[in-house]
Order: C-alpha cells, then sequence, then structure tokens
C-alpha cells in the first residue's frame, strides 16, 4: 500500500510550485542607483502592480509597470520590501536587503 501513494504525493509535491506561482519576477540595482524590476514571464501589464512597502506594510510607492514589464524606483532609506500583486493579490515579495546596488565606481562611465 505504501508503495502506491509515494508515487502520488512525489507527482503531487512536484507540481505544485508550477500552479502556485507563473510569474517570473526579479528585481536588480543598477549603476544609476536605482531599483529595476521586472517581469520575464508572458503576462498583461494591466493586471500586474509593483508596490514598495517598509517594514510596517506601510506603502511607500508603487505603481504599475511599463511596456517593457519593467518598473523603477529609487530605494528608500529605511528597510523596505518589493510587492508585485496580479489582479490586486499578493503574489511575490523581494526584500530590499537582498538588492545589491553597485558602487558607481564599479560602473563604466557614461559617455
Amino acid at each position: 500500500m505504501r508503495y502506491l501513494i509515494l508515487p502520488g504525493v512525489i507527482s503531487g509535491l512536484l507540481s505544485a510550485p508550477l500552479f502556485a506561482n507563473n510569474i517570473d519576477f526579479t528585481c536588480a540595482g543598477t549603476c544609476d542607483q536605482t531599483v529595476l524590476c521586472e517581469v520575464l514571464s508572458e503576462q498583461t501589464t494591466a493586471e500586474i502592480t509593483v508596490e514598495v512597502v517598509n517594514c510596517d506594510g506601510e506603502r511607500v510607492e508603487g505603481g504599475k509597470l511599463n511596456s517593457y514589464m519593467e518598473y523603477e524606483f529609487t530605494p528608500p532609506e529605511v528597510n523596505y520590501n518589493i510587492v508585485l500583486s496580479k489582479e490586486k493579490q499578493p503574489t511575490i515579495t523581494i526584500s530590499g536587503q537582498e538588492i545589491n546596488i553597485p558602487c558607481k565606481c564599479k560602473c563604466p562611465p557614461i559617455a
């Protein structure tokens, strides 16, 4: 009996992440000292919003993605999280502490 249940459990665990989140969302620091977030998967911009919130969950700024599926902002002085929402439901949260903004000294000069 145990052998029949185990393949079903494994199959369910492997397929669960596919249904949990189908948005490929990433954020990275830029040489302009901003944070650029982008959706890399096929989505419509109308149903996706991005919010920057402080540790208390209060909105610092936010808005919709541009036509390139990007959202860029100047990081706040306080600890923050970036929350991507699809159809007004929070879907992905990225901690600002995970984002490395490169030193201007490591960036190529602007011509």
